[in-house]
Protein backbone atom coordinates (compact mmCIF):
# COMPACT_ATOMS: atom_id res chain seq x y z
CA UNK A 1 0.00 0.00 0.00
CA UNK A 2 1.02 3.43 -0.71
CA UNK A 3 1.47 5.38 2.29
CA UNK A 4 2.93 9.00 2.74
CA UNK A 5 5.92 9.08 4.18
CA UNK A 6 5.87 12.01 6.59
CA UNK A 7 2.51 10.86 7.89
CA UNK A 8 3.91 8.15 9.29
CA UNK A 9 6.78 9.15 10.26
CA UNK A 10 4.82 11.89 12.64
CA UNK A 11 2.66 9.11 14.44
CA UNK A 12 5.75 7.23 15.16
CA UNK A 13 7.44 10.14 16.56
CA UNK A 14 4.21 10.85 18.75
CA UNK A 15 4.47 7.48 19.78
CA UNK A 16 8.08 7.37 21.13
CA UNK A 17 7.72 8.45 24.50
CA UNK A 18 6.22 4.44 25.19
CA UNK A 19 9.30 2.54 23.94
CA UNK A 20 11.91 1.13 26.01
CA UNK A 21 15.76 0.66 24.84
CA UNK A 22 15.30 -2.98 24.82
CA UNK A 23 13.28 -5.15 25.68
CA UNK A 24 11.99 -4.74 29.32
CA UNK A 25 8.69 -6.79 28.47
CA UNK A 26 7.83 -8.56 24.81
CA UNK A 27 7.93 -6.33 21.96
CA UNK A 28 8.55 -2.64 24.15
CA UNK A 29 11.41 -1.93 22.24
CA UNK A 30 8.87 -1.95 18.77
CA UNK A 31 5.98 0.00 17.50
CA UNK A 32 3.07 -2.18 17.83
CA UNK A 33 0.41 -2.07 14.95
CA UNK A 34 -2.83 -3.47 15.64
CA UNK A 35 -6.49 -2.89 14.80
CA UNK A 36 -5.34 0.52 13.03
CA UNK A 37 -3.57 1.66 15.63
CA UNK A 38 -0.10 2.14 16.57
CA UNK A 39 0.89 1.42 20.25
CA UNK A 40 3.83 1.41 22.39
CA UNK A 41 4.48 -0.14 26.10
CA UNK A 42 7.27 -0.55 28.16
CA UNK A 43 4.97 -0.89 31.29
CA UNK A 44 5.42 2.63 32.74
CA UNK A 45 4.01 4.24 29.91
CA UNK A 46 2.12 3.98 27.14
CA UNK A 47 0.97 6.06 23.81
CA UNK A 48 -1.49 5.08 21.17
CA UNK A 49 -2.35 7.32 18.05
CA UNK A 50 -4.09 6.47 14.61
CA UNK A 51 -2.09 4.76 11.90
CA UNK A 52 -2.08 5.23 8.48
CA UNK A 53 -0.47 1.87 7.58
CA UNK A 54 -3.09 -0.94 7.96
CA UNK A 55 -0.86 -3.79 9.27
CA UNK A 56 -0.77 -6.70 12.52
CA UNK A 57 2.39 -6.71 14.02
CA UNK A 58 5.58 -5.39 15.88
CA UNK A 59 8.32 -3.75 13.96
CA UNK A 60 11.83 -2.85 15.55
CA UNK A 61 11.35 1.08 16.08
CA UNK A 62 15.10 2.17 15.44
CA UNK A 63 15.36 0.82 11.84
CA UNK A 64 11.66 1.83 10.91
CA UNK A 65 12.25 5.34 12.15
CA UNK A 66 15.75 6.03 10.91
CA UNK A 67 15.09 4.86 7.38
CA UNK A 68 11.82 6.51 6.97
CA UNK A 69 13.71 9.83 8.11
CA UNK A 70 16.10 8.75 5.83
CA UNK A 71 14.06 8.81 2.16
CA UNK A 72 12.45 12.19 0.67
CA UNK A 73 9.99 10.53 -1.43
CA UNK A 74 6.86 12.09 -0.59
CA UNK A 75 4.83 8.21 -0.61
CA UNK A 76 6.35 5.10 -0.31
CA UNK A 77 5.24 1.56 -0.73
CA UNK A 78 4.69 -0.64 2.07
CA UNK A 79 3.99 -4.24 2.36
CA UNK A 80 4.64 -7.28 4.45
CA UNK A 81 5.84 -10.44 3.34
CA UNK A 82 7.56 -13.34 4.80
CA UNK A 83 7.86 -11.82 8.90
CA UNK A 84 9.30 -8.65 7.17
CA UNK A 85 8.54 -5.47 6.51
CA UNK A 86 9.08 -4.11 2.96
CA UNK A 87 9.90 -0.66 1.94
CA UNK A 88 9.84 0.58 -1.20
CA UNK A 89 11.23 4.13 -2.55
CA UNK A 90 12.23 5.33 -5.35
CA UNK A 91 15.90 4.95 -5.05
CA UNK A 92 16.01 1.76 -2.61
CA UNK A 93 14.00 -1.48 -1.17
CA UNK A 94 14.33 -2.13 2.71
CA UNK A 95 13.61 -4.74 4.53
CA UNK A 96 12.81 -4.96 8.33
CA UNK A 97 12.59 -8.21 10.24
CA UNK A 98 8.82 -7.99 12.01
CA UNK A 99 6.94 -10.16 14.67
CA UNK A 100 3.36 -11.32 12.58
CA UNK A 101 2.37 -11.80 16.36
CA UNK A 102 1.83 -9.32 18.58
CA UNK A 103 2.97 -10.00 21.77
CA UNK A 104 2.87 -7.07 23.92
CA UNK A 105 0.94 -7.08 26.95
CA UNK A 106 -1.72 -4.63 26.13
CA UNK A 107 -4.11 -6.42 28.45
CA UNK A 108 -1.97 -4.64 31.37
CA UNK A 109 -3.40 -1.45 29.81
CA UNK A 110 -6.81 0.10 31.13
CA UNK A 111 -8.90 1.88 28.89
CA UNK A 112 -9.11 5.71 29.51
CA UNK A 113 -13.11 6.75 31.20
CA UNK A 114 -14.43 9.80 30.81
CA UNK A 115 -12.10 12.55 29.40
CA UNK A 116 -11.66 16.07 31.50
CA UNK A 117 -10.23 19.12 30.96
CA UNK A 118 -6.61 19.53 31.30
CA UNK A 119 -5.58 22.75 33.15
CA UNK A 120 -3.28 24.86 30.55
CA UNK A 121 -0.71 24.72 34.07
CA UNK A 122 -0.41 21.46 34.65
CA UNK A 123 2.32 20.96 31.41
CA UNK A 124 3.69 24.64 32.82
CA UNK A 125 4.05 22.80 36.54
CA UNK A 126 5.19 19.68 35.18
CA UNK A 127 7.88 21.39 33.56
CA UNK A 128 9.12 23.66 36.50
CA UNK A 129 9.25 20.75 39.05
CA UNK A 130 10.25 17.65 36.99
CA UNK A 131 14.06 18.80 37.27
CA UNK A 132 13.77 17.87 41.48
CA UNK A 133 13.13 14.46 41.14
CA UNK A 134 15.52 12.15 42.16
CA UNK A 135 17.36 9.92 39.81
CA UNK A 136 18.18 7.19 42.11
CA UNK A 137 16.00 4.13 41.41
CA UNK A 138 16.21 2.91 45.00
CA UNK A 139 14.45 5.84 46.36
CA UNK A 140 10.49 5.05 44.17
CA UNK A 141 8.91 7.65 45.46
CA UNK A 142 11.75 10.12 44.87
CA UNK A 143 11.56 9.75 41.30
CA UNK A 144 8.14 10.14 40.97
CA UNK A 145 6.17 13.55 40.83
CA UNK A 146 3.32 14.11 43.42
CA UNK A 147 0.05 15.42 41.80
CA UNK A 148 -2.03 16.88 44.41
CA UNK A 149 -5.53 18.12 44.30
CA UNK A 150 -3.80 21.88 45.18
CA UNK A 151 -0.33 21.44 43.50
CA UNK A 152 2.03 19.12 41.74
CA UNK A 153 6.13 18.89 43.68
CA UNK A 154 9.28 17.54 43.23
CA UNK A 155 12.22 16.31 45.81
CA UNK A 156 15.21 14.41 45.75
CA UNK A 157 16.08 15.26 49.25
CA UNK A 158 18.17 18.13 48.04
CA UNK A 159 16.08 20.48 46.58
CA UNK A 160 12.40 20.65 45.73
CA UNK A 161 9.61 22.87 43.81
CA UNK A 162 5.92 22.87 43.89
CA UNK A 163 3.53 24.58 41.57
CA UNK A 164 0.48 25.15 42.83
CA UNK A 165 -2.98 25.09 41.28
CA UNK A 166 -5.93 23.08 40.81
CA UNK A 167 -4.82 19.90 39.48
CA UNK A 168 -8.19 18.45 38.84
CA UNK A 169 -7.04 15.31 40.36
CA UNK A 170 -9.53 13.90 43.35
CA UNK A 171 -6.52 11.91 45.34
CA UNK A 172 -3.13 12.53 45.82
CA UNK A 173 -1.10 10.43 43.47
CA UNK A 174 2.74 9.53 42.43
CA UNK A 175 3.48 9.25 38.86
CA UNK A 176 7.00 8.21 37.60
CA UNK A 177 8.65 11.93 36.31
CA UNK A 178 10.44 10.19 33.69
CA UNK A 179 6.97 8.92 32.25
CA UNK A 180 5.24 12.60 32.91
CA UNK A 181 7.49 14.50 31.45
CA UNK A 182 6.06 13.58 27.85
CA UNK A 183 3.55 15.28 28.37
CA UNK A 184 5.45 18.98 28.06
CA UNK A 185 6.37 18.64 24.31
CA UNK A 186 3.10 16.22 23.38
CA UNK A 187 0.25 19.07 23.90
CA UNK A 188 -2.31 17.34 26.11
CA UNK A 189 -5.21 19.15 26.76
CA UNK A 190 -7.41 16.52 28.44
CA UNK A 191 -6.69 13.65 31.29
CA UNK A 192 -8.75 10.23 32.21
CA UNK A 193 -7.86 8.74 35.97
CA UNK A 194 -7.96 4.75 36.31
CA UNK A 195 -7.08 2.06 39.03
CA UNK A 196 -3.42 2.35 37.79
CA UNK A 197 -3.11 4.60 34.57
CA UNK A 198 -2.97 8.36 34.28
CA UNK A 199 -4.32 9.16 30.39
CA UNK A 200 -3.93 12.21 28.43
CA UNK A 201 -5.18 13.17 25.33
CA UNK A 202 -4.01 15.87 23.03
CA UNK A 203 -6.07 17.63 20.15
CA UNK A 204 -5.08 15.39 17.68
CA UNK A 205 -6.21 12.25 19.51
CA UNK A 206 -2.88 10.77 20.91
CA UNK A 207 -3.29 8.96 23.91
CA UNK A 208 -0.62 9.29 26.78
CA UNK A 209 -0.80 6.73 29.73
CA UNK A 210 1.47 6.88 32.84
CA UNK A 211 2.06 4.32 35.56
CA UNK A 212 0.18 5.87 38.91
CA UNK A 213 0.53 4.67 42.49
CA UNK A 214 -2.25 6.12 44.75
CA UNK A 215 -0.94 3.55 47.44
CA UNK A 216 2.19 5.40 48.22
CA UNK A 217 2.70 8.75 50.47
CA UNK A 218 4.99 11.28 49.62
CA UNK A 219 7.00 12.91 52.09
CA UNK A 220 5.41 16.56 53.22
CA UNK A 221 7.48 19.71 52.29
CA UNK A 222 5.22 22.11 53.87
CA UNK A 223 8.37 22.57 56.99
CA UNK A 224 10.98 22.62 54.46
CA UNK A 225 9.19 25.83 52.38
CA UNK A 226 8.33 27.53 55.85
CA UNK A 227 11.68 27.40 57.42
CA UNK A 228 13.28 28.47 54.30
CA UNK A 229 13.02 32.53 54.62
CA UNK A 230 15.34 34.03 55.39
CA UNK A 231 17.74 37.29 53.87
CA UNK A 232 17.08 38.56 50.23
CA UNK A 233 19.37 38.01 47.80
CA UNK A 234 19.22 38.94 44.15
CA UNK A 235 20.44 37.36 41.34
CA UNK A 236 22.56 38.63 39.25
CA UNK A 237 21.12 38.41 35.38
CA UNK A 238 24.46 37.26 33.81
CA UNK A 239 24.17 34.01 35.71
CA UNK A 240 21.85 33.32 32.48
CA UNK A 241 25.03 33.70 30.08
CA UNK A 242 26.83 32.05 32.32
CA UNK A 243 25.12 29.29 32.36
CA UNK A 244 24.84 28.66 28.62
CA UNK A 245 28.88 28.50 28.69
CA UNK A 246 29.14 26.21 31.36
CA UNK A 247 26.49 23.69 29.74
CA UNK A 248 28.49 22.78 26.99
CA UNK A 249 30.38 20.51 29.34
CA UNK A 250 27.45 19.49 31.63
CA UNK A 251 25.15 18.76 28.92
CA UNK A 252 27.62 15.75 28.09
CA UNK A 253 26.54 14.06 31.09
CA UNK A 254 23.67 12.25 30.78
CA UNK A 255 20.10 14.00 30.98
CA UNK A 256 19.79 13.60 34.24
CA UNK A 257 23.35 14.97 35.12
CA UNK A 258 23.19 17.65 33.33
CA UNK A 259 23.45 19.79 36.38
CA UNK A 260 25.89 23.20 37.44
CA UNK A 261 27.56 23.69 40.84
CA UNK A 262 26.86 27.27 42.08
CA UNK A 263 29.54 28.21 44.46
CA UNK A 264 27.77 31.43 46.79
CA UNK A 265 30.57 33.59 49.33
CA UNK A 266 30.48 37.27 50.34
CA UNK A 267 29.91 39.32 47.06
CA UNK A 268 31.13 36.23 44.90
CA UNK A 269 28.92 33.76 42.82
CA UNK A 270 30.61 30.92 40.67
CA UNK A 271 29.50 29.00 38.53
CA UNK A 272 30.98 25.72 37.27
CA UNK A 273 29.79 23.32 34.64
CA UNK A 274 31.52 19.69 34.62
CA UNK A 275 31.48 17.15 32.26
CA UNK A 276 33.63 14.00 30.66
CA UNK A 277 35.05 16.54 28.41
CA UNK A 278 36.08 19.20 30.39
CA UNK A 279 34.70 22.37 32.74
CA UNK A 280 33.85 26.08 32.87
CA UNK A 281 33.98 28.38 35.91
CA UNK A 282 33.05 31.84 35.87
CA UNK A 283 32.11 34.43 38.51
CA UNK A 284 29.57 36.96 39.12
CA UNK A 285 28.58 39.70 42.03
CA UNK A 286 26.58 39.40 44.13
CA UNK A 287 27.09 42.58 46.80
CA UNK A 288 24.40 41.72 48.74
CA UNK A 289 24.99 38.16 50.24
CA UNK A 290 27.78 38.13 53.46
CA UNK A 291 26.98 34.80 54.92
CA UNK A 292 29.27 32.23 54.56
CA UNK A 293 30.83 30.38 51.87
CA UNK A 294 27.82 27.47 50.56
CA UNK A 295 27.33 25.42 47.30
CA UNK A 296 24.48 23.98 45.70
CA UNK A 297 23.69 22.36 41.99
CA UNK A 298 21.14 22.76 40.00
CA UNK A 299 19.69 22.14 36.48
CA UNK A 300 20.89 24.98 33.78
CA UNK A 301 16.77 25.04 32.64
CA UNK A 302 15.60 25.62 36.13
CA UNK A 303 17.95 28.06 37.04
CA UNK A 304 17.62 30.43 34.18
CA UNK A 305 13.78 30.15 35.10
CA UNK A 306 14.78 31.43 38.47
CA UNK A 307 16.79 34.23 36.76
CA UNK A 308 14.33 34.96 34.58
CA UNK A 309 11.35 35.23 36.93
CA UNK A 310 12.11 35.17 40.36
CA UNK A 311 15.85 37.13 40.63
CA UNK A 312 14.40 39.91 43.40
CA UNK A 313 12.60 37.25 45.56
CA UNK A 314 15.42 35.02 46.67
CA UNK A 315 16.12 34.24 50.22
CA UNK A 316 19.12 32.58 51.82
CA UNK A 317 19.41 30.88 55.02
CA UNK A 318 22.29 29.27 57.08
CA UNK A 319 21.18 25.74 55.09
CA UNK A 320 18.63 26.60 51.89
CA UNK A 321 17.90 28.78 49.18
CA UNK A 322 14.26 29.66 48.19
CA UNK A 323 13.10 31.24 45.16
CA UNK A 324 9.44 31.57 43.87
CA UNK A 325 6.83 34.27 43.00
CA UNK A 326 5.92 36.74 45.63
CA UNK A 327 2.49 35.21 45.98
CA UNK A 328 3.35 31.80 46.76
CA UNK A 329 2.22 30.05 43.24
CA UNK A 330 5.75 28.90 42.36
CA UNK A 331 8.28 28.32 45.09
CA UNK A 332 11.82 26.11 44.81
CA UNK A 333 14.35 25.54 47.88
CA UNK A 334 17.89 23.66 47.92
CA UNK A 335 19.92 22.83 50.56
CA UNK A 336 22.87 24.51 50.76
CA UNK A 337 26.32 23.24 51.76
CA UNK A 338 29.33 24.35 53.18
CA UNK A 339 31.89 25.07 50.06
CA UNK A 340 35.54 26.32 49.47
CA UNK A 341 36.48 30.06 49.39
CA UNK A 342 37.46 32.16 46.67
CA UNK A 343 41.21 31.28 46.63
CA UNK A 344 40.40 27.15 46.75
CA UNK A 345 38.47 28.16 43.56
CA UNK A 346 41.10 30.06 41.60
CA UNK A 347 43.91 27.79 42.79
CA UNK A 348 42.16 24.65 41.91
CA UNK A 349 41.59 26.41 38.17
CA UNK A 350 45.17 27.63 38.11
CA UNK A 351 46.55 24.16 38.84
CA UNK A 352 44.23 22.68 36.12
CA UNK A 353 45.40 25.11 33.26
CA UNK A 354 49.13 24.38 34.76
CA UNK A 355 48.90 20.83 34.12
CA UNK A 356 46.96 21.16 30.90
CA UNK A 357 49.82 23.58 29.42
CA UNK A 358 52.60 21.10 30.61
CA UNK A 359 51.23 18.38 29.02
CA UNK A 360 50.65 19.95 25.89
CA UNK A 361 54.28 21.13 26.28
CA UNK A 362 55.60 17.39 26.56
CA UNK A 363 53.49 16.33 24.25
CA UNK A 364 55.04 18.76 21.28
CA UNK A 365 58.32 18.01 22.60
Amino acid sequence: MQVNREKLLHALECCKAGLSPRDVIQQSSSFVFKDGYIVTFNEETATKFKSPLDITGAVPSDPLLGILSKIDDETVEITMAKKQLLIKSRRGRTKITMEEEVLLPLEHLEKPGKWQPLSEEFAKAVKSVQSCASRDDAKYKLTCIHIHPEWIEAFDEFQLARYTFTTGVQTPILVKQLALQNIVPLGMTEFSETDTFLHFRNPQKLILSCRRDAGSTFPSLDHIIKNAKGTPIKLPAGLIEVSEKCEVFSRNNTKEENQVRIDLKPGKCYMTGEGPFGEHTEPRDVPEYKGEPLSFMISPDLLRELVTKYKNTCQVTEKSLRAGDKKGKFVYVTSLNETRDDDEVEEKSTKKKSKTKKKKTKKAA
